[in-house]
């Protein structure tokens, strides 16, 4: 590992010293499986889909242009609520993530942040501008 990832929580509160020490678990287990980690920041919010869209409006190469940050989906196709997204931003990427994701089952946890280390893996050396469709990097539609 090369660096450190960059993380950042906007919660109204503080998270429990559970939920803490479970975000370090899994938080570094992400940094492991990312080629550059200090270029990658995770977002750790309760307010997903404000937040997650503010980034996905910035995203280079973005398949949709005409999107505004409020009308960012947090939802599956199905109704089950996105719980991480990557956004491929000039410079690096940022991971937002569902603040309560470690209130539940570590595996939960681990299992969405491994995900998105996918993606960031995927996306790490793309050029500025390459589109990723909604869905692209190894996983459901977001």
């Amino acid at each position: 590992m090369s660096g450190e990832i960059n993380v950042t929580y906007r919660v109204a509160r503080d998270l429990p010293t559970a939920q803490q020490a479970n975000w370090r678990t899994v938080l570094a287990e992400f940094a492991a499986e990312i080629p550059s980690p200090e270029k990658v920041e995770v977002i750790i919010t309760d307010e997903f889909a404000r937040v997650a869209g503010e980034y996905a409006v910035q995203e280079e190469g973005r398949a949709n242009s005409q999107m505004t940050a409020e009308q960012y989906q947090a939802e599956e196709a199905d109704g089950a609520k996105v719980a991480a997204k990557t956004c491929a931003l000039r410079g690096g990427q940022v991971v937002v993530a569902r603040h309560d994701l470690a209130a539940q089952q570590v595996t939960r946890l681990r299992h969405s942040l491994l995900h998105e280390a996918g993606a960031a893996r995927e996306r790490a050396d793309d050029p500025p501008g390459v589109a990723h469709p909604v869905g692209d990097a190894g996983g459901p539609a977001r």
